[in-house]
């Protein structure tokens, strides 16, 4: 796997460690305990990298215990989510004509002054081939490749809804949204800070329905809609957005081209990834949330769209 490269992301490792007040050395320290921990764990498919453990403890705000928890939950939900994570494997032939027909995600190369990375979604104006599990997994795959190298203080997501029609909208039913639910808040450990919703359709009062019922407050709380990028401006500088939105970085269509070949560096990850799977039989104690896992199965059961 090679590092990725600037034009992707730039990445500011020193000065989000000093958001925390956390020295190199207190750093490796903290990924020696998880490390320690986590080689204990003869359930777990891999022992996690150095940076994927400084990525999970930032995101767990050094708390050793949450990061212990987010990291078992990142190995426990893969199996749980084939949809995501199976269909969603980037060396499948079809994977990115499935996602070109969805639209696109893209995340920034620049970090926000406050030390956060954005992700755009843009639609494709057509929905007959819409999955939003597709652009779930998509995001999730460059996700993936992030915990490797990526370090930051929260996540902001955009969506540009111009091309958003009602065949979009009902496609995003409730399982999917608990689905998004399910990765927020356990894998990413909702560590999304704001979602802007840019050039929103009528539709928008339905899909803001649908999370009200499923997103907790403070995350539906966190949702901005502008009716201009002017609105948008006033929350996130036009320094890390790309030229399609008045911005400085380089366009949608060339970050969705770099992606494509970075992914394809990265093509021994994603088939390890959707292999992989914990052996519960040598858990040692029982998952603490382990009720998330037979809820979510129990809900796609019950789940009736």
């Amino acid at each position: 796997m090679s590092m990725i490269t600037n034009e992707l992301l730039l990445t500011e490792h020193s000065k989000v460690r000093q958001q925390w007040n956390k020295s190199l050395n207190d750093v490796l320290q903290d990924i020696q305990i998880l490390k320690e921990w986590c080689e204990s764990q003869q359930h777990f498919p891999e022992i996690p990298d150095d940076n994927m453990l400084e990525f999970f403890i930032t995101n767990c705000k050094y708390s050793i215990e949450k990061a212990k928890k987010n990291i078992d939950m990142y190995y426990t939900l893969t199996p749980l989510i084939p949809e995501v994570y199976e269909k969603g494997n980037p060396n499948l032939s079809d994977y990115q004509e499935k996602v070109e027909n969805c639209g696109m995600v893209v995340t920034m190369p620049k970090l926000t002054k406050s030390l956060q990375r954005i992700t755009m979604y843009a639609f494709k104006e057509d929905s007959t081939h819409f999955d939003p599990m597709m652009m779930v997994a998509h995001q999730l795959n460059v996700y993936e490749i992030r915990t490797h190298v990526d370090l930051v203080m929260g996540e902001i997501l955009i969506m540009d809804g111009s091309n958003v029609k009602l065949g979009h909208v009902v496609k995003y039913t409730q399982i999917v949204f608990k689905t998004m639910v399910l990765i927020l808040q356990d894998i990413m450990r909702n560590r999304v800070k704001e979602i802007h919703i840019i050039n929103y359709p009528q539709y928008v009062h339905i899909v803001m329905a649908v999370a009200k019922g499923t997103l907790k407050k403070k995350l539906y709380d966190r949702i901005y809609l502008h009716k201009n990028l002017e609105s948008l401006y006033k929350h996130i500088s036009p320094e890390v957005l790309p030229k399609d939105y008045g911005g400085k970085q380089k366009s949608m269509d060339e970050l969705n081209e770099l992606w494509k070949e970075e992914f394809v560096k990265w093509s021994d990850r994603f088939d390890k990834k959707s292999k992989m799977r914990v052996n519960e039989g040598l858990r040692p104690v029982p998952l603490e949330n382990s009720e998330i896992l037979g809820y979510y199965g129990n809900f796609k059961k019950l789940d009736v769209d």
